[in-house]
Parts: C-alpha cells; sequence; structure tokens
C-alpha cells in the first residue's frame, strides 16, 4: 500500500509505474487517525525518515526507514537499546550535514546518501524483519526483486 499526504501523489504515481504488482495507493486519503491504525495493523512498514517510521516504532509494528545522513542518529537509529525501526543507509564522510549537502542536488532529487541506498539492502532489513516475526515470504514472488 502506498501512504502519504497529497504532495506525494506523482512519487506515487511513479512507485505504482516502476512496480511489478498492483499498489493501493491510498496517498492524500488517509487522516492521521486513519494512518495510525493503518501503520498499527501493518505486518511492516518501508518508508522514509518521517513520522510514519516513529509511529510504527510506537505501535510496534516492524519497520524499515531508508535513512540519510542529515540527522543520521537524531531520530534515526534509535539508541541502543531502544526498541525502533531498522535503518537502511549508506555512510557518507558528510553525514550530519544537517541537509546541507556539500554535492550538487536537483530540486527534486534526493540527496547522494539517501539516493545510494541500494534496494537490496532494504529488501535484506525487510526479510529480516519478517523472518524474526516468523512470516514466511518469498519477496522475489511478490515483486520485490
Amino acid at each position: 500500500m502506498l501512504c502519504g499526504g497529497p504532495s506525494d501523489t506523482s512519487l506515487a504515481a511513479e512507485i505504482q509505474r516502476l512496480s511489478s504488482v498492483e499498489l493501493q495507493d491510498s496517498v492524500g486519503r488517509l487522516s492521521l487517525a486513519e494512518s495510525v491504525e493503518l501503520i498499527r495493523d501493518a505486518r511492516i512498514v518501508v518508508g522514509n525518515e518521517t513520522g510514519a517510521i516513529h509511529i510504527a516504532a510506537f505501535v510496534r509494528t516492524p519497520a524499515v526507514s531508508i535513512t540519510g545522513g542529515g540527522h543520521y542518529g537524531r531520530f534515526v537509529p534509535y539508541p541502543e537499546g531502544m526498541s525502533g525501526p531498522a535503518a537502511a543507509s549508506v555512510h557518507m564522510p558528510c553525514f550530519h550535514c544537517d541537509w546541507q549537502c556539500i554535492y550538487p542536488v536537483g530540486d527534486h532529487d534526493p540527496a547522494p546518501c539517501v539516493a545510494g541506498i541500494p534496494v537490496e539492502s532494504v529488501w535484506l532489513q525487510v526479510e529480516g524483519l519478517l523472518r524474526a516475526s516468523g512470516e514466511r515470504y518469498d519477496l522475489r514472488e511478490v515483486g520485490a526483486y
């Protein structure tokens, strides 16, 4: 399922276009309360470092946060010993830049520390969380690879 605010509509359409499976699109259609319920009932949440990831931690839904270096460690990953989302990231020497990227980035492009995160590393985190919860899925069957 795709979720997000109204400004995420074009991104959701692009994800749907690139996906090999049909995804339910709820972008811009859910209230905050409905979003919390959806996250609580989900098997897993995958997203960037936004409120949805922290809501997942609060309601104890397994989550993978695609985490860049701008505020790395300030929000995600959570401190050791604290239950929170898994963080998919690629460390760069410029981490902790407060999102003042030293590299040229287009207006609608992700920073290199986000763009450089391999899809495979996100799926490995997802598979690990599903295994830990007892879920049995072959992500190749659902079009993840």
